[in-house]
């Protein structure tokens, strides 16, 4: 009431909307700190949080690129390329990941982005790139015990193996999968698939059933 243009203070009352489970009404608090001063960085940072929230990722990444050219720290940067990936702009997701990288190489997180992208690229999907930014991840990962492995890295080093004619090793990273979440069930088609490229019939047999018994 005191001063309703307050940016700081439409920020931290779409926090606590954002807290409230309530991404929607949120922004209108975030638009409203903008609308005082549009320069105003935590504003971009909260808005973009609260898209991401509603998964409008396109939403979401423009916010953040905002924000870039108000305060350019790792973890913006990092977010930023989570977005655009999510967003579905994976060219645009490898570029900027590699900027951010040579900014600052220990965001490890970075490399899965890219990794991710490499595979699932629109226009040139490059399955070698992948397994290399893969193999990079992995072993900054264990160099610096962060961040937590997930069962989707190795689905996804495992799926970029086999598109590069590799399926010996596709099924290695299925079975560490598998190991890190025993519920990741939908894999079983994927390494059925494998073995069966390798002829190894006897095993795609026996992964395809796993698949039926899973999804009858």
């Amino acid at each position: 009431k005191l001063d309703p243009k307050s940016c700081k203070a439409n920020v931290r009352i779409g926090r606590l909307y954002i807290n409230g489970k309530n991404p929607a009404v949120a922004i209108n608090y975030f638009n409203l700190a903008l609308k005082t001063d549009s320069t105003f960085a935590p504003a971009w940072r909260e808005k973009d949080e609260a898209q991401y929230q509603l998964q409008k990722f396109d939403s979401a990444q423009k916010c953040m690129a905002k924000y870039l050219t108000l305060n350019d720290g790792p973890l913006a940067r990092y977010r930023y390329c989570l977005f655009l990936y999510k967003s579905g702009n994976y060219d645009e997701a490898i570029k900027q990941g590699q900027i951010s990288l040579a900014k600052d190489p220990t965001t490890i997180v970075i490399y899965r982005i890219i990794a991710r992208a490499e595979l699932e690229s629109k226009t040139a999907p490059d399955a070698q790139k992948s397994i290399e930014a893969w193999d990079t991840f992995f072993q900054k990962q264990k160099e610096a015990g962060a961040p937590p492995l997930l069962a989707d890295d190795f689905i996804y080093r495992a799926k970029a193996y086999s598109k590069n004619k590799q399926d010996s090793l596709a099924i290695l990273d299925y079975e560490k999968a598998l190991a890190l979440d025993t519920t990741r069930k939908d894999v079983y088609f994927d390494v059925a698939t494998s073995y069966f490229i390798m002829k190894r019939y006897d095993k795609a047999a026996e992964f395809y059933q796993k698949k039926i018994d899973a999804a009858p």
